[in-house]
């Protein structure tokens, strides 16, 4: 039976969302963890100050520094020396597939922001649950507010003017010229198992 895959999600994802889970892959490779785990995706998006989620930290004044403490803290946990290419979570690729749904069904875009990711996450209990695992400074964020106050919050977002990497989009759509040239480019290929 044909399924979607993680790259035809993976490719919805725009640049911000793509180079943090390449990055996550790479930090899981690196370290020998066995899987790439939503905390390993959270710590790249987070180190963007422009990325949908980091202006949500802020607006909700999450405390940083202690998000980022407990980000690394939970990598730390995770298990290493595992010397094959690690596995995509099924909570990283649950969290895409939410991601994608509020993306096209409630925001109306082609593309997945973090921001999407974040809240189709804060709408599923067991994600919910695993970003609180994480931290507890993400028991600060109301989802009902973000979803409220999405435009606001998000105003200034790097993400507002980027595409799928897949190259997908409903029509042509007006870039800054300095985007431009970052919008052409095509998604590095990366190998995904997922588990």
């Amino acid at each position: 039976m044909a399924d979607i895959n993680l790259e035809a999600v993976a490719g919805k994802l725009n640049r911000v969302g793509y180079e943090a889970l390449f990055k996550a892959l790479r930090q899981a490779k690196g370290a020998g963890n066995r899987n790439v785990e939503l905390a390993h995706w959270l710590v790249h998006v987070l180190q963007d100050e422009r990325s949908d989620i980091a202006l949500t930290a802020d607006n909700f004044r999450l405390d940083r520094n202690k998000l980022m403490m407990d980000i690394n803290a939970a990598i730390g946990g995770f298990r290493k020396n595992e010397t094959e290419m690690p596995s995509v979570s099924n909570t990283v690729m649950d969290a895409l597939d939410r991601g994608w749904h509020y993306a096209t069904l409630f925001f109306g875009e082609t593309q997945i922001r973090t921001g999407h990711v974040l809240v189709g996450a804060l709408q599923s209990r067991e994600l919910d649950r695993a970003l609180k695992n994480i931290s507890s400074e993400f028991n600060k964020m109301s989802v009902d507010v973000l979803t409220g106050e999405y435009r606001k919050i998000w105003a200034g977002s790097e993400e507002e003017t980027l595409r799928p990497m897949d190259g997908s989009g409903l029509g042509p759509r007006r870039v800054p010229h300095n985007q431009a040239a970052a919008q052409r480019a095509r998604p590095r290929s990366i190998a995904f198992r997922r588990i």
